[in-house]
């Protein structure tokens, strides 16, 4: 697929700097926006997919010690080629905090849902749709400027684009002690991947890092020229 000139491909990561920029865009929205942050916040700090986000429920909360604070999530791996069953995945305390406000006290109420309402009394909850969730994403990069179209006045960040981040920052900084090769084991089972061939796409550089070490290499070939001679050569 050919991409404007200047834009990253659509596969590629996206930056803490770039989803730093879409989450102000969202919170400068207001509660009307809440909703959407935390779970991109959740897609961000987590790498999982946007499906399995949105099917979150307050049972698969899992609580610290004193029964209280959310400490991690019960994701139900939802692509069938991927048989890893159901995955316990610890998310920051701040999130926590926030995803468990969203969500009613009944065991199947869910943080990202539509409610339907009898007076104050909760009595359905709706997950809210994935075409609803790319909308907000790429409403917020618009107005950040992240990755736009001019011609066509839009954005290619997609949900997806956040497990990539995710993926790519766990490849950039490995944990201490491990080799390579547990590491590539690492990150496969933490995206639920069925194979390390599938993890094997973050181990190579994005189309805009061989595009900056192509810049260095001719800024540095470019100053080489403009060097002052340091002496005639003897004919």
């Amino acid at each position: 697929m050919a991409h404007a000139k200047g834009q990253l491909s659509d596969n590629d990561a996206l930056e803490p700097a770039e989803y730093k920029a879409i989450r102000n865009a969202l919170e400068q929205r207001g509660e009307r926006a809440h909703h959407w942050r935390v779970l991109f916040d959740l897609l961000w700090f987590t790498g999982i997919r946007i499906t399995e986000g949105l099917s979150i429920r307050r049972r698969d909360f899992v609580r610290g010690r004193n029964d209280t604070d959310v400490v991690a999530v019960m994701i139900h791996r939802l692509k069938k080629r991927v048989d890893r069953g159901d995955a316990m995945i610890p998310i920051p305390a701040h999130l926590g905090a926030e995803i468990d406000a969203l969500t009613g006290p009944d065991p199947s109420a869910m943080p990202f849902a539509r409610r339907s309402r009898a007076g104050n009394i909760v009595t359905q909850y709706q997950h809210l749709t994935m075409q609803a969730a790319w909308k907000a994403l790429k409403g917020a990069a618009l107005i950040a400027g992240v990755r736009v179209v001019p011609v066509l006045n839009l954005s290619t960040v997609r949900p997806h684009l956040l497990r990539h981040g995710f993926a790519q920052s766990m490849v950039d900084n490995p944990p201490e002690g491990l080799n390579p090769l547990q590491h590539r084991a690492l990150v496969t089972a933490v995206l639920g991947h069925a194979s390390e061939a599938q993890s094997e796409r973050y181990y190579r550089r994005s189309d805009r890092q061989v595009q900056a070490d192509w810049r260095d290499v001719q800024d540095s070939m470019l100053e080489d020229l403009q060097r002052p001679a340091t002496g005639s050569r003897r004919r």
